[in-house]
């Protein structure tokens, strides 16, 4: 041997030696670099190139985890959140534990609508999240919302206890326009929410809407108290123009009362005179009680004139005739 192949670390095979310091000669080093372990899992690439050097398959779900360390190899990277022993991409009920199915129905319990009852189809008309089978409604969404017992699909009063009807009528109570004389028919005429059997005023959605008794669509004087007539002439004093004075009113509405109108049949008669007047005057105010007190037409004149026209149309006459 000469003495240049005493030095020689790699004797034969090459004329660098071990450029990576690794002890491997560069000729039989599998991964001249930086290593001295090569390709641990024979996957062609050199551990110190290799992101899973344990691993040939390296990171098969491409999730960043290596499948050396990879709980759930797959399409994931978040491995088994509910502790199930099943890898979330493949977890049938997230959440819940695959393991326990109580009714055998191949729905998980946590996921199962009726988990006591076995319904493979899990169906659920009104969709709220309670299976069909074990629904007690099973088309009512709020189911029985007031807790009478009846289904809101079929309560007869919703919001109401449909078991209470004190009248036995058929409509509960909360429901009932006359809650305590039966009428099945609950008619309303005048929509006052007062059944007209039991409403003392049932075509008034008013009702009595002064209090006096009278019921508006009867109220003589509606606003006032029908009851009051100071003068009984059968209108109240709320809604009578001669209140106290009179018996029969204005008749001829000519604003003044009877017993002050001369004619109360006729609103051009001169009306009532006054207590100072002896009867000439037409039309003046105010009520008299003095015999000789005369009404009449038309503007003031002197009674003698009326007495004096019959006498001066036969003079006309007979002067025509001449």
């Amino acid at each position: 041997m000469s003495s240049c192949d005493s030095a020689d670390l790699c004797i034969g095979d090459d004329i660098t030696g071990d450029t990576d310091g690794d002890g491997v000669c560069d000729s039989v080093d599998l991964c001249t670099g930086d290593d001295n372990t090569g390709d641990t899992d024979g996957d062609g690439v050199c551990d110190d190139d290799d992101p899973c050097p344990l691993d040939d398959l390296d990171d098969s779900d491409a999730d960043g985890s290596c499948n050396s360390v990879d709980l759930c190899t797959g399409d994931d990277n978040t491995g088994d959140t509910d502790s199930d022993g099943v890898c979330d991409d493949l977890d049938r009920c997230a959440g819940g534990d695959d393991g326990l199915d109580t009714d055998g129905d191949l729905a998980i319990d946590f996921c199962d609508n009726c988990p006591d009852d076995d319904n493979p189809n899990q169906a659920d008309a009104d969709g709220d999240e309670a299976g069909d089978i074990c629904d007690n409604c099973p088309f009512d969404a709020p189911d029985d919302s007031d807790d009478d017992g009846v289904c809101d699909s079929d309560d007869a009063c919703i919001g109401g206890d449909d078991t209470l009807d004190a009248d036995a009528d058929g409509t509960p109570n909360a429901c009932d326009n006359c809650p305590t004389l039966a009428n099945p028919a609950q008619t309303d005429a005048d929509g006052d929410l007062a059944g007209d059997a039991c409403d003392a005023c049932p075509i008034d959605a008013n009702d009595d809407g002064d209090g006096d008794g009278s019921c508006d669509s009867d109220d003589t004087c509606p606003g006032f108290d029908d009851t009051r007539d100071a003068d009984d002439d059968h209108i109240p004093d709320g809604c009578d123009m001669c209140d106290g004075d009179d018996e029969s009113g204005d008749n001829d509405q000519d604003l003044t009362c009877a017993d002050l109108d001369c004619d109360d049949s006729d609103p051009l008669i001169a009306e009532a005179c006054s207590s100072t007047d002896t009867g000439s005057s037409a039309n003046p105010p105010g009520k008299s009680t003095e015999a000789g007190c005369g009404c009449a037409t038309g503007p003031d004149m002197p009674i003698a004139w009326f007495l004096l026209l019959p006498v001066l149309y036969l003079r006309a006459v007979r002067r025509d005739c001449r």
